[in-house]
């Protein structure tokens, strides 16, 4: 939860251009810029060491009930391509990887998403912010409607557990919510990127 923080601000966790891609955790685009994004600093050092430095296994990332039967979870939800392409140092267009949780970016994004700015985790607490949401729900525009309906986690019961979500927040509490059919990615977008209003949730909206 603190990896890489030594002053109470929120590490971005590294590559600033695809901040808003909430369930990204490595994107070597340019030999200039760093791979890490958001979660992928928890990992650091797996390539070379086998272990990650907060993380130790990448498969961490890869939620078990997640669903195979769309086209996303198929190409990059995965320990292959995870393994194959976390923290790949030569840029490439596929060296990128993804997991199946989200991310909370606004409290450390600027408007266009793209610049980071300074927020800290104890102000995040107090305003009962989400961090991490261990359902990903993607705008699914090639498999009908509503958005949301590639919502990946815990919807073939292969986990044991009832249709719904984790919620990891900002004071580090985890609440289950119960939300058969995803209706609540439904109504309040998609989390895939920090624009949705899922994201302005907080705590006291799941008393």
């Amino acid at each position: 939860m603190y990896a890489n923080d030594y002053d109470g601000f929120i590490p971005t966790g590294g590559n600033p251009t695809w901040t808003l891609e909430v369930p990204s955790i490595w994107r070597l685009v340019t030999s200039s810029e760093p791979g890490y994004v958001g979660l992928g600093i928890l990992s650091m050092g797996w390539r070379e060491t086998g272990k990650g430095k907060y993380l130790p296994d990448l498969a961490f990332f890869l939620c078990p009930s997640i669903t195979k039967h769309f086209y996303w979870p198929r190409k990059y939800y995965h320990r292959t391509w995870i393994y194959q392409w976390f923290e790949y140092p030569t840029v490439d267009t596929n060296n990128k990887g993804y997991i199946n949780y989200a991310r909370n970016i606004r409290p450390y994004s600027d408007v266009n998403l793209r610049n980071e700015t300074r927020s800290k985790v104890d102000l995040c607490a107090k305003k009962g912010l989400i961090w991490v949401a261990d359902n990903l729900g993607y705008y699914a525009w090639n498999y009908g409607s509503p958005p949301g309906s590639e919502g990946y986690n815990h919807v073939t019961r292969r986990d044991l557990l009832p249709a719904g979500m984790n919620l990891l927040f900002f004071d580090g509490s985890v609440k289950w919510i119960n939300d058969a059919n995803h209706r609540l990615l439904y109504t309040y977008r998609y989390n895939c990127y920090g624009t949705e209003s899922f994201w302005l949730l907080t705590q006291n909206n799941f008393k």
